[in-house]
């Protein structure tokens, strides 16, 4: 027997709202207005039924992005252990937006906000062939990063739902290669939606790595700030340095005029080279037998 849910045993709209100011952008008003979250802490919400349903469908649309593209889905931990973050460093680098916690037997732990570390020491136990690689894995889960500011509602939070993907391949050609797919892969993703965005040069900031392009929605309520040049295809987020991003255009004419728009931050592509495989000793074994 079939069962439905009616539209009049969805959660009423708020008459109150608690909270909610004139500062608030329109999409977190309209949000709260209509009971669709809830917050009882800055940054972080409770989703309603209808916002979960909308999520699902989401991933779905993720899952089989993921799938065109051959990478598999796994689930890593929220905890991370205090030893793989000092081993790539980011203990320290990172110290001000991890939320860090002890065990009753002092351990340290972090909630992980990305979880290069964790992939990377799993993949270095596997022990893995030439003849598996590459390998691409990804997983949708809840991260969680100490933001000093959260604002805009579900725009910068402290815990959000992020799917975040890793590849491990045998070469840096072979990892360029994979690097353009996975980039047209976010691309289709984001034309399937029905976004329109744009690709820029960025700071690849304390996750690191050799190449850093993000994807934008333009947004008035955008916390980047996008440059253009005028003349070739070349665009950069500000926080580049100025002669950084003016020797990344294509054209020596260029006049290195640019013009800016406001954006928001939907995917994040990262080319990392040995960024953490070296320092986690993730290697596979060749054809002739060594490492």
């Amino acid at each position: 027997m079939s069962v439905f849910t009616f539209l009049s045993r969805s959660l009423p709209p708020l008459i109150n709202i608690p909270g909610v100011t004139s500062t608030l952008c329109i999409s977190q008003k309209l949000l709260r207005l209509y009971g669709l979250i809830f917050s009882d802490s800055t940054g972080v919400y409770a989703f309603g039924p209808e916002v979960l349903r909308s999520l699902r469908k989401l991933e779905s649309l993720v899952d089989n992005n993921m799938l065109q593209l051959g990478a598999q889905r796994v689930l890593l931990p929220t905890l991370g252990p205090r030893h793989i973050w000092e081993k790539s460093g980011r203990w320290s680098t990172m110290q001000s937006s991890l939320f860090r916690v002890k065990d009753r037997l002092s351990h340290e732990y972090c909630l992980q906000p990305t979880h290069e570390e964790c992939i990377t020491n799993f993949i270095a136990c596997l022990n893995l062939s030439y003849k598996s690689l590459p390998v691409l894995m990804y997983q949708i889960t809840s991260k969680f990063r100490d933001e000093p500011h959260p604002k805009h509602g579900l725009v910068r939070g402290r815990e959000f739902l992020m799917q975040d993907l890793y590849t491990f391949d045998a070469s840096a050609e072979t990892a360029e290669e994979t690097y353009k797919r996975v980039k047209t892969a976010y691309s289709d993703l984001l034309v399937n939606l029905g976004l329109p965005y744009l690709v820029a040069c960025a700071d690849p900031g304390n996750v690191g790595g050799l190449i850093s392009e993000e994807f934008h929605v333009q947004a008035d309520v955008g916390e980047d700030r996008i440059l253009a040049c005028s003349k070739c295809s070349l665009k950069f987020n500000s926080e580049l340095k100025g002669e950084v991003a003016s020797s990344l255009c294509s054209l020596q004419s260029c006049p290195k005029v640019f013009s800016e728009v406001q954006g928001i931050e939907v995917a994040h592509c990262f080319l990392l080279g040995e960024r953490y495989s070296k320092c986690f000793d993730a290697t596979y074994q060749s054809p002739s037998g060594s490492k």
